[in-house]
């Protein structure tokens, strides 16, 4: 049976119509593929957003949060749950284990949502997944000049006139866009402002006139007609339809003067902005923006080029009025700038491997030969990549880019070994054949380890395996690729292109490095031991000055976009509020000189903020978008730091009618906006705080917060306390209310019984009904309070003071009794009695109108613990004078007690023994759950430049040094505090990479077991490994480079790497074993004969990764880090493989090694 390589040769043409074949699927499968930014992910997310109008966050968390979280918990595969509760809302986060099928787990939520119970005014849960779609591919501003003669309001409501009726339709009509929303547009209506005078002239009402204009605005199916031919529907049709014919709608027929008056003649037409809490602006100026989102099956560079063909269509249309746009946002234009960077580093990579190739080989046929395996693998790897659904993005782009270097390796150790085969004598087809089969099992088995280090990355989870998995399989292509033009397309153009007897005449350069590497490697042998100390000393030393620049998650990435989110306190009025958003803008401009685009808006952004209804925000908030020009002079990072220092240092204050109002500022939070955040999330240091008590919980957070404020290397603490409305917290005194006779239960339900004996609910609402206000908030009366009115000034003192103690006895005996329908535990002043009262002990004339009573008219009487009510005998006393007074008094029948006397305590009172204290709190704008506890969040951000993980350390030390004090363990038992911060994050992923090097390394033995037949020569060739480490190391040290998971991901291939050039060099020393040479002669023989290959491999490899590891473009960050290790790993690796490998093999066999070198001594002498 013929070999590959022999077939190859002796059937030229199958060989080249395979590679035509290849060719043409390759291109045909590039010009199918999408380009993305990352590859796709199926995120185990699922969101549940449901409202509740008017609700609090507290509410909110009862009536909606935990019955969620109660629902969804039994779901298949649920992992977890986090909630916000928030006013007028819910929203939750539902994760799923990894690998769900997301599908399903959508329908099952739905399901579960659909079986609960929700109170009156809570809507209907919306669900969606969490997936990169959501986020708009495109955010833009648009416009038309009107001139100068129209006013910016009037430009306003043409403008959205235009977009809502024209640019909107077109846009949602571009193949790939899914919705298209608007904001900042003006809520246009029309303005009638009727003329009196001329409606009095003509007998005419306003209401006449309205009357005339609706009934003349009508269409639609009325009726039916018979026709000869059987019935016609008959419609009418007379909705007016445009300004001007509303101007002509006929209102008023003068039949003495025969005249017929029109509304223009009777009223002032016009259309007017009615938002007037609206603020949207483009640098300084009023303007709308337009965020566009594409459908999941387009790609996003394909719908943006869609996009752009479209607004210049719109553009072109439009001739009376110019039209210009400007893009905010464009996730196409990045992606295009990162995947051509990528493109230009493997061409560039490409081109210095070929110069590489030419200096070595000195043949131009050879080097032709050698430089057709790179587009080769290439255009095969697209169509493998096409056919199994990889797309065209910046990992799967920095595989190829990686690997444009190691394609070449198989072929140059195949065409290297033809070389010296020919230089022997042999034919060129003899050389190309047996050439080929020589080496045809130890390239295969150099291709294998490579291949062996990706596959363990299968097993792992989680988004960081999802995005990498792509650039695992792009390599794994790539390299079977070009070990298959390795043993087909080389040996059969050689067999063809190269010239007989070809021989290889060494430069004296070369002549000189033998000889120096032939002395080197012979010291080595004979001090083995301190080659493998120093070796080992260079490693421990490497990988602590790496570990002195930290871990971190991902590498930073320089996009050019800034986010700013300014919250003040919300009774700001919203006019001073805009003048802050002016005031800011405007210095942003003047001091950023990298600025682009400034985009500015006030109150609620953003999908998911359309999603709740305008919930998502409040009018407290400005939001500003920073767009930097792409050729900006300093970082985004530079000029985030420059953005942060404007909002800290500027002077939030405003003058409004000659007076200074100081404007109070809750947060201010500036971010650089990243693609790396969205895909893997926010980078910095979280600390969650878990339990129950808000308020407790409060307290720990902000001493936590105050903690770790000594921390160097962090800023932009924030303790995650969202602030709300003020709260009341009754606390009761165990001891005061023991000798009451009362417990905390009591003191609960005696306030329940005050607000069911009333009727008064304490949700506050916005829904239909009669309120009762208190300390400024409405709450609601039901029909047992019907007749109420509500009164102002009572604060929540006076308000807390009416609500009485009872004893749990005749709690539940005034419960029963009022549930039936017999008695009114309390009673309101002004319906006691409708003259002059006064109640001894009870009223208090000087309390305000609607004060509340524990009713006085009520007794009872206990007969075996039975308890019995009625009403009071009433004494009506008349004091006679100018003004008659009359007194009402009750008095309780025998055997009976007034209800009155009853009495324990108040809710509120300032006597020293009662029960129950009241401490006024801050409210929770926001109330965060995990699905069992209360959450908040302790968060900071790592100063630019620090050892991340030295300072997550230092931050846990800290923040566990108070934990562990007896103090707080007394204090606020209950309360657990947790790390979930970007170092958590990265630890576990360092973790499972961890587990992957072992499991790669694991498999790159057996591989070379099976190549060598041996468990020792495989070990003698993993001696390599922590070398490569110690060059990756170095290289991430030197460069600045933090020990990111894209920099292990490089180290962790150096494994599969770095061993092939001691698979060929062992693989050499074995055969020359088995032809009779000694151990030293075999060693000293095989590494001269093979260093050739062996730095021509690595040379190119390392040179086809240079640009991506020097970072040209922009968006080659994020792959640089991985390119980084791989050269510094590769280029130290390389030099001492030639001498450590050798020592290595003569130190496994260092008896024989011992027993020749001393023979040599003493034949030398």
């Amino acid at each position: 049976m013929k070999s590959i390589s022999e077939y190859s040769v002796k059937k030229p043409i199958s060989i080249i119509m395979m590679t035509l074949i290849v060719i043409v699927l390759g291109v045909f499968s590039l010009s199918k593929m999408s380009l993305s930014l990352f590859p796709d992910v199926n995120l185990p997310y699922v969101v549940v957003v449901t409202t509740y109008t008017g609700a609090t966050p507290e509410e909110v968390e009862v009536e909606v949060t935990k019955k969620i979280e109660s629902s969804v918990s039994g779901v298949t595969n649920f992992d977890g749950i986090t909630s916000s509760s928030s006013e007028h809302y819910a929203m939750s986060v539902i994760t799923f284990v990894e690998g769900t099928n997301m599908d399903t787990a959508f329908l099952d939520i739905r399901e579960s949502l659909d079986r609960i119970k929700f109170k009156e005014g809570v809507s209907s849960p919306m669900i969606m997944r969490i997936s990169p779609d959501m986020l708009p591919v495109m955010t833009l501003t648009i416009s038309r000049d009107y001139g100068k003669e129209v006013s910016d309001e009037e430009a306003l409501i043409a403008t959205t006139k235009w977009l809502e009726e024209e640019v909107q339709q077109k846009l949602n009509q571009t193949e790939g866009v899914a919705d298209v929303s608007i904001s900042g547009t003006s809520d246009t209506v029309l303005k009638i402002t009727l003329n009196d005078v001329a409606l009095k002239e003509l007998s005419l009402s306003n209401e006449q006139v309205l009357d005339k204009i609706n009934r003349s605005n009508i269409e639609g199916l009325v009726g039916f007609s018979l026709d000869t031919d059987g019935i016609q529907m008959l419609y009418i049709g007379n909705k007016v339809e445009g300004l001007a014919n509303l101007k002509e709608i006929p209102i008023f027929y003068d039949d003495v003067n025969d005249r017929i008056y029109v509304l223009e003649e009777l009223a002032q037409i016009q259309l007017v902005n009615n938002d007037d809490a609206s603020y949207s602006k483009i640098n300084g100026k009023l303007g709308v923006i337009i965020s566009i989102q594409k459908q999941s099956e387009y790609g996003i560079t394909e719908v943006v080029k869609a996009i752009n063909t479209t607004l210049e269509e719109i553009a072109a249309a439009e001739e009376r009025y110019p039209v210009s746009y400007q893009s905010i946002l464009d996730q196409g234009k990045y992606i295009n700038l990162a995947i051509s960077t990528i493109v230009e580093n493997i061409l560039l990579g490409a081109i210095l491997a070929v110069i590489v190739l030419i200096i070595f080989l000195r043949d131009w046929k050879a080097t032709g030969i050698v430089a057709v395996s790179m587009p080769v693998s290439i255009i095969g790897t697209f169509a493998l990549m096409y056919f199994t659904g990889i797309t065209l993005n910046v990992v799967s782009m920095g595989g190829l880019a990686l690997g444009v270097g190691m394609l070449v390796d198989n072929s140059i150790v195949v065409i290297e070994n033809i070389y010296r085969m020919l230089s022997e004598g042999s034919s060129k087809k003899e050389a190309a054949i047996y050439g080929t089969k020589q080496v045809a099992a130890a390239i295969t088995s150099s291709t294998l380890t490579t291949i062996a280090v990706f596959i363990p990355m299968f097993f792992m989870e989680g988004i960081i395996a999802d995005v990498f998995r792509s650039m695992s399989l792009t390599v794994i292509y790539s390299l079977t690729a070009s070990l298959l033009v390795a043993i087909t397309i080389v040996p059969s153009a050689s067999g063809h292109i190269l010239k007989e007897k070809k021989e290889y005449n060494q430069s004296k350069f070369g002549k000189k490095v033998f000889h120096i590497y032939e002395k080197t490697l012979g010291y080595t042998l004979r001090h083995q031991a301190i080659t493998i100390i120093l070796v080992l000393v260079f490693f421990v030393g490497s990988g602590l000055l790496a570990y002195s620049r930290g871990f971190t998650l991902m590498p930073k990435t320089d996009e050019g976009s800034i986010s700013v989110t300014l919250t003040v306190d919300k009774k700001t009025d919203f006019t001073n509020l805009s003048k802050i958003a002016d005031a800011t803008t405007n210095q942003i401009r003047e001091e950023i000189d990298d600025l682009d685009i400034i985009s500015t808006q006030i109150g609620s952004s953003g999908i998911l903020s359309s999603l709740m209804g305008g919930f998502g925000g409040t009018q407290s908030t400005v939001n500003y978008e920073i767009s930097l020009k792409d050729d900006r002079k300093l970082s985004t990072t530079q000029n985030l730091a420059k953005v942060r220092d404007i909002f800290t240092k500027f002077d939030y204050s405003v003058v409004e009618d000659g007076k200074t109002i100081d404007i109070e500022v809750l947060e201010i939070e500036v971010s650089e906006a990243s693609s790396i955040n969205m895909a893997f999330g926010s980078q910095g240091i979280v600390i969650d705080i878990k339990g129950q008590n808000l308020q407790d919980m409060k307290k720990v957070a902000e001493h936590i917060a105050t903690l770790i404020e000594d921390v160097e290397g962090i800023e932009a603490i924030d303790d995650g306390i969202s602030v709300g409305d003020p709260q009341l917290r009754v606390v009761v005194d165990q001891d005061l209310a023991l000798k009451q006779g009362l417990t905390s239960q009591d003191v609960k339900d005696s306030i329940n019984l005050f607000y069911t004996s009333l009727g008064i609910s304490s949700i506050v609402n916005t829904r239909t009904g009669i309120y009762y206000t208190v300390d400024g908030v409405e709450y609601e009366m039901t029909a047992a309070a019907t007749g109420i009115v509500g009164t102002t000034g009572i604060d929540y003192q006076t308000f807390l003071g009416m609500i009485a103690l009872f004893d749990e006895g005749l709690l539940t005996a005034l419960n029963d009794a009022f549930e039936k329908g017999e008695i009114y535990p309390y009673a309101i002043n002004p319906f006691l009695v409708t003259e002059t009262i006064a109640l001894p002990g009870v009223f208090n004339p000087d309390n305000p109108q609607g004060f509340i009573y524990v009713n006085p008219m009520l007794e009872y009487k206990v007969e075996a613990g039975t308890y019995t009510f009625q009403e009071a005998n009433k004494n009506v006393v008349t004091i006679p004078g100018e003004t008659p007074t009359t007194i009402v008094t009750y008095t309780p029948h025998e055997g009976y007690l007034l209800l009155s006397s009853a009495i324990k305590g108040h809710v509120y009172s300032e006597s020293e023994t009662n029960p129950t204290l009241v401490i006024q709190e801050e409210g929770f704008a926001t109330i965060t759950t995990d699905g069992k506890n209360r959450v908040i969040s302790v968060t900071a951000k790592y100063s630019d430049g620090v050892n991340k993980t030295s300072i997550a350390s230092a931050v846990a030390d800290k923040v566990n040094e108070y934990l562990e004090k007896e103090e707080f363990q007394k204090q606020y038992n209950g309360i657990k505090v947790a790390f979930s911060g970007e170092n958590e994050t990265t630890m576990l992923a360092v973790e499972d990479l961890i587990y992957v090097c072992l499991v790669g390394i694991l498999l790159v033995y057996m591989i070379m077991a099976i190549q060598f037949q041996s468990l020792k020569s495989p070990l003698i060739v993993l001696s390599v490994v922590p070398l490569s480490f110690t060059g990756g190391f170095l290289a991430c040290y030197l460069t600045g480079i933090e020990l990111s998971i894209v920099a292990i991901i490089g180290l962790i291939m150096l494994v599969g790497i770095v061993v092939n050039n001691g698979i060929v060099l062992i693989d050499y020393i074995n055969v020359l074993i088995e032809e009779g040479k000694s151990i030293k002669e075999a060693i000293i023989t095989a590494s001269k004969t093979r260093i050739r290959p062996i730095f021509m491999t690595s040379i190119t490899t390392i040179f086809g990764v240079l640009p991506l590891a020097i970072g040209f473009g922009q968006g080659a960050e994020i792959m640089q880090p991985l390119a980084i290790a791989v050269v510094g790993g590769l280029t130290y690796a390389t030099l001492l493989t030639l001498i450590v490998v050798p020592t290595i093999f003569g130190l496994s066999n260092n008896k024989k090694l011992k027993k020749e070198l001393l023979e040599n001594e003493s034949d030398e002498r």
